[in-house]
């Protein structure tokens, strides 16, 4: 019998991506996102309203452990 895969387990491609905004919504604003241990790094790219210059900001990265599995979880 083949086993089911488990879907709650972190992949390459980001997951759980969240956005938050906080103190001034007009200036500031947090995005984290969980993938699967493999991935070391990763980075947001944005661009600000009226720009055409796109930016890029490289991602604090931690392990997380859950009761399924470790993660990467970058912020």
């Amino acid at each position: 019998m083949e086993r089911e895969p488990n879907l709650r387990l972190a992949k390459k491609q980001p997951d759980h991506i969240m956005v938050s905004i906080f103190a001034d919504p007009a200036s500031t604003m947090a995005v984290t996102w969980r993938t699967s241990e493999d991935i070391k790094e990763g980075f947001v790219e944005f661009r600000e309203e009226g720009s055409a210059e796109k930016r890029t900001v490289k991602a604090i990265t931690k392990p997380f452990k859950s009761d399924v599995n470790t993660s990467s979880i970058h912020f």
